[in-house]
């Protein structure tokens, strides 16, 4: 009886002292991080964390989403799937996306079938995008808009490829925005740029390509310099309403504000996204 007795206690004590592990099945298809990355195609874990609050996060809430990340990558660490990039342009902290695996798991286990996997040979331009992309998410959010983002993968066979593509379903109606990052330095390619994009508008080939008879073009600088320059040239070659012009700190600041200028009336007036307004007079 009293050896039966330690047998048991034995056992138990061994059990406490070396639990066996469990692994635990990690459910992709409900994962908001790995929805949220290929929505995004690629964002720092700041980013990340402000698409999911919608708002500006605390160091707090973007250290939690760090955490998450690398759990992420230490499931499966043989079968990555994310990629990540140191990425300098943003203080040193890295830029990330899905790799082939995860881009693969979003289409199949969470429906998302525009998920791909980030390439990072150009991670300033897409960064920026996703930047863009975000605040315009926060703005029809904040306002009670519908929201679609398309980012285009390149098709030669098209006249235009926009960077991407963003429509507004407001009550006054819908607006479609070519979304265009231009951190070159002004060129004639710019001008091409906007004489295709102008050759379309109001045309068949414009509801073909964007889904809508007529667009803005949204131009996003990387400087005050640099828009300005922009609106000079085309001002002279196409001074139209149709095309409007920010810059990156200015969208970064705030995106509902007036920020965007048009070649038309870029002296005198700016406008917003809430086109029942009407637009502020410079001063």
């Amino acid at each position: 009886m009293m050896m039966g007795m330690a047998l048991k206690e034995s056992t138990t004590t061994t059990l406490r002292e070396s639990p066996k592990p469990i692994r635990r099945r990690w459910r992709f298809e409900r994962d908001p991080v790995i929805e949220a990355f290929a929505d995004l195609y690629c964002a720092t874990p700041r980013e990340l964390t402000r698409y999911l609050l919608f708002k500006e996060p605390t160091e707090n809430q973007v250290r939690g989403k760090r955490y998450l990340i690398q759990r992420i990558k230490a499931y499966a660490p043989h079968a990555t799937i994310l990629t990540e990039q140191e990425f300098f342009w943003n203080s040193g902290t890295s830029l990330i996306g899905l790799s082939d695996k995860g881009a693969k798991i979003a289409r199949e286990n969470m429906g998302i079938e525009t998920a791909r996997a980030f390439d990072t040979k150009d991670s300033e331009h897409e960064f920026l995008l996703s930047c863009v992309h975000i605040r315009l998410r926060e703005y029809a959010k904040a306002n009670g808009h519908g929201f679609q983002w398309t980012r285009n993968v390149v098709n030669h066979q098209k006249r235009i490829n926009p960077d991407a593509i963003a429509v507004l379903i407001t009550s006054q109606g819908r607006f479609t925005y070519a979304v265009e990052i231009e951190r070159q330095s002004y060129n004639q390619d710019h001008l091409k740029k906007a004489e295709k994009y102008k050759a379309v508008y109001g045309h068949p080939e414009c509801v073909e390509l964007f889904g809508a008879q007529k667009i803005r073009v949204i131009f996003v600088t990387l400087s005050d310099r640099r828009m300005t320059t922009m609106l000079e040239k085309y001002s002279k070659e196409y001074p139209h309403r149709m095309f409007w012009f920010t810059t990156v700190d200015q969208i970064l600041h705030d995106i509902g504000a007036h920020i965007f200028s048009t070649p038309k009336d870029y002296k005198d007036a700016t406008y917003s996204l809430d086109l029942s307004t009407s637009p502020v007079n410079r001063t």
